[in-house]
């Protein structure tokens, strides 16, 4: 699996990254399609720019603090950020699934037939070794570092080409089991909300939640043939569930207490969480101690990574020529072979008049001979 290298973005000129990232609203139509998932403001600044500017950050090693510490900001307050992230009633799901599948397709007119797409499933944990007063964090244990540490887990569901990688949807982990959880829900708020259906999916089992995030980007009309998952869900419970909406190819586990038929080689997501957690600031991006706020946040690294994703595209595939480059080159017609030779000879000449006085007579018996060839080569004078 190609990983995403971000060096092209992150250390790109402070005139390149704006223009890419208006490309990139402009033409996936962030803003409307934030409104129609109900992300709205009611005054002050539109959701737009604070949109952007909000996901801009890490392009430009800022974060929240830091960018009014220092004053950097002049089109909205502090507070208006924080009640943006705060709100309960913003759909981040569906924001982030309609917006993955438009990016899909984009990635799906550059891939052959040939290809399998496929879904992947992984989970990764997000540190928070300081944290005392945030909403469900947990005591979870660690199977990599063998401990328990205080975190949450990030169960991810990811598409792929074989070139390409793009989150679908994410699931932010607490715990089930109420005695590891540090903190409780801490705000009210009406049940019937996005941000209470998230509190309640966060305090269940990851394995009744694969089967209804495949659901959901199915039914978006996200196309895939197998789900890829790591050893660590490969449970006959979630086999089953998951087996009803496409084949599965996993690691199996060497235990005598389950028999399978079949496994394939392990293939995991890892360097989507490397990139999301080093560059995009998944960890250290947001301090906020509500949990709708690190859905927000979390929706936003994912949506950079799809923008590093078209990026990574972009200059590796020849075929597209790039969000910003594709609106000028549409107001540029291509000059024809014939019309390019003549500019030349033209300005070939008209240096050659600075020079020699008879540079002219000479240039134009040449331009006549030449034509006359091209003519008579390419058959034009029938």
């Amino acid at each position: 699996m190609q990983r995403i290298s971000t060096n092209h973005v992150l250390q790109a000129s402070e005139q390149q990254i704006p223009s890419r990232i208006d490309s990139f609203f402009q033409h996936f139509g962030i803003g409307t399609l934030a409104h129609s998932c109900g992300i709205t403001k009611t005054k002050g600044v539109s959701q737009t720019i604070l949109f952007s500017c909000i996901f801009s950050f890490p392009f430009f090693s800022l974060n929240l603090y830091r960018c009014f510490a220092t004053q950097q900001n002049k089109d909205f307050a502090k507070d208006a950020a924080y009640d943006f992230f705060r709100s309960s009633r913003f759909s981040w799901r569906r924001f982030l699934l309609r917006l993955a599948a438009k990016v899909c397709a984009v990635f799906q007119e550059l891939t052959s037939d040939d290809l399998e797409l496929v879904f992947m499933i992984d989970d990764s944990i997000v540190h928070r070794p300081r944290a005392k007063k945030i909403e469900l964090l947990a005591c979870v244990f660690d199977y990599s570092e063998s401990k328990f540490l205080k975190c949450f887990r990030l169960l991810s569901l990811c598409w792929s080409d074989g070139n390409s990688l793009a989150p679908l949807d994410f699931v932010l982990l607490s715990s089930h089991n109420e005695k590891k959880r540090i903190l409780g829900v801490t705000k009210q708020v009406d049940s019937r909300t996005c941000g209470a259906k998230r509190c309640q999916e966060a305090i269940r089992k990851s394995t009744t939640l694969i089967g209804p995030m495949l659901r959901r980007a199915l039914f978006a009309g996200i196309r895939a043939k197998y789900l890829l998952m790591d050893r660590w869900f490969d449970m006959p419970s979630i086999i089953a569930d998951t087996s009803e909406f496409l084949p599965v190819i996993c690691m199996v586990k060497r235990t005598s207490k389950i028999l399978y038929r079949f496994g394939e080689e392990r293939l995991t997501v890892d360097g989507i969480f490397r990139t999301i957690k080093q560059h995009l600031d998944l960890e250290k991006g947001c301090q906020a101690r509500y949990f709708d706020a690190l859905i927000a946040h979390t929706t936003i690294v994912m949506m950079r990574y799809l923008f590093l994703a078209l990026e990574q595209r972009r200059n590796d595939d020849p075929r597209i020529p790039g969000l910003l480059l594709h609106t000028c080159c549409e107001e540029m017609r291509d000059l024809d072979y014939l019309e390019s030779l003549q500019l030349i000879l033209i300005l070939a000449s008209v240096n050659l008049l600075k020079n020699k006085p008879v540079a002219e007579k000479l240039s134009q018996v040449m331009m006549a001979e030449i034509l006359k060839q091209e003519f008579y080569i390419y058959g034009l004078n029938r």
